[in-house]
């Protein structure tokens, strides 16, 4: 049984790794999914978008590793995640009077979707110019 846990926990990995490397590739192919099945583009678009953020995340702080030699980018953008669900709950209590945390979440992730993607753009252009400096 042990065996059989492992084996699902690296092909998880392997997946999640595979997917973070090329997170528009992968954007367009759970969009073509979710389309299939929802037959709604605006589900569609939000659904994927949701899931994308989660692969960007690593997608950008693995390349902020790989080009700048330190690990900071993960807990900057953890903290930055954790910071806008705070203010996004704060500012839904003051103005509702009570907390939707799915809305949170979503709000948050899409966000995060739109901040990580210029990031991700602009690191691949950063390692790019760098790798053909270094040669």
């Amino acid at each position: 049984m042990e065996t059989v846990l492992n084996g699902l926990l690296v092909a998880l990995a392997n997946l999640y790794a595979v997917m973070a490397m090329v997170p528009f590739v992968t954007f367009f192919l759970l969009w073509f999914i979710f389309y299939a099945v929802k037959r709604d583009k605006k589900t569609a678009t939000r659904r994927t978008m949701d899931i994308v953020c989660i692969l960007l995340v690593g997608s950008v702080s693995s390349m902020y590793y790989h080009i700048f030699n330190s690990s900071f980018a993960l807990i900057l953008i953890l903290f930055l995640m954790l910071l806008s669900i705070g203010l996004i709950g704060n500012m839904q209590y003051r103005s509702k009077g009570s907390i939707d945390y799915k809305r949170i979440l979503q709000v948050t992730l899409r966000i995060g979707f739109l901040g990580l993607s210029v990031i991700y753009v602009i690191l691949l252009l950063i390692g790019t110019v760098k790798y053909y400096m270094d040669i």
